[in-house]
Parts: structure tokens; sequence; C-alpha cells
């Protein structure tokens, strides 16, 4: 039989992780309201982020380093800088929809090591310089559908090696290099 100090002992240390569950609980979803971009919404925990916001001008900067998720729809953002994710590590997909016209500068996806979808689908696309998906070493769905382009040249898509899904539909293309 045990001794009443076990007892107490076991007690309180099934109390104490009990207790630091519940505060853990009540702590996650403070840090990820307090973290949350303004004009955006972050679900799981900040895994997921959402910003749908006509008076959103630029991607919004996101502290929550463990999104993976990223949705931008039908925003006012005209350009993807240089460098605007690089602090998304862990970002898997990425979707910017119906953001009018849109402009992408080299390297405005650098970091984007894990990314595996990438979605700019209307936004009025009517260039995309070779080099800009470089580095996107784990891309496998590209949608640059619902655009401006009516040319891409060589070097486009060059580094995606794992890319097996590409949707260049509802475009102007009159030329696509071999």
């Amino acid at each position: 039989m045990p001794s009443r100090l076990t007892v107490v002992v076991v007690s309180l240390l099934l109390a104490t992780a009990v207790l630091i569950f519940w505060l853990w609980l009540a702590i996650l979803p403070a840090r990820v309201s307090i973290l949350c971009p303004e004009r955006c919404e972050c679900k799981k925990g900040g895994y997921i982020v959402i910003c749908n916001s006509p008076s959103l001008t630029a991607p919004p900067l996101i502290r929550l380093t463990d999104t993976r998720v990223l949705l931008l729809r039908r925003n006012e953002i005209r350009l993807l800088e240089r460098d605007r994710f690089v602090s998304l590590t862990e970002l898997e997909i990425l979707s910017l929809l119906e953001c009018r016209k849109v402009t992408i500068e080299l390297g405005a996806f650098n970091g984007l090591t894990k990314l595996t979808e990438l979605l700019i689908v209307g936004n009025e696309i009517s260039k995309i310089k070779p080099g800009t998906f470089e580095n996107m070493i784990s891309l496998k769905l590209l949608d640059i559908g619902n655009n401006r382009l009516v040319k891409l040249h060589s070097g486009v898509f060059s580094g995606l090696l794992k890319l097996t899904y590409i949707n260049l539909g509802i475009n102007k293309l009159q030329h696509l290099h071999p």
C-alpha cells in the first residue's frame, strides 16, 4: 500500500501536468490572435492564414513561422516584392487569386523551399521573368491560368524538378519556348 506522501506527490504531479495542458490550450489561441496579421484570419493554430480584404495592397507580414497555407484572394496586391515570403520557411501552399494586376519581382518566392502548390490565378499578369520560380525545389503544382501571358521565355520553369502539373489556360499565349 502506497504511503500518504507518495499519493500526495503523484497527485501533485498529475495536477501539474493537467494545469500545464490547460494553460497551453489557453495561450496558443491568444498567441495566434496576437500574431495574426491585420485583415486576415488565422486557423488551426496559425497553420492556415486567410487574407480576403480589398484594402490589402501588399502581402501581409506574417510572424507565425509555422504557417503552412497562405490564401490571398480578391485583394489589391500590385507587387510581389523580392524576399516577401522569405520568413515562411514551412509554407506548403501559396494561393494568390484575383488580386488585380500583379507584378512579380525576381526573388519574390525566395526561401519557399517546402512550397508544393503555387496558384497565381486571375491576376492580369502579362509577364513572368526567367528565374521567377528558381529554387522552388519542392513545387509540384503551378497554376498561372487566367492571366494575360502572351509569351513565356526559356528559363521561366528552370529548376522546377518536381513539377507534375502546370496550368497555363485562359491566357493569351502565342509563344511557348520548347
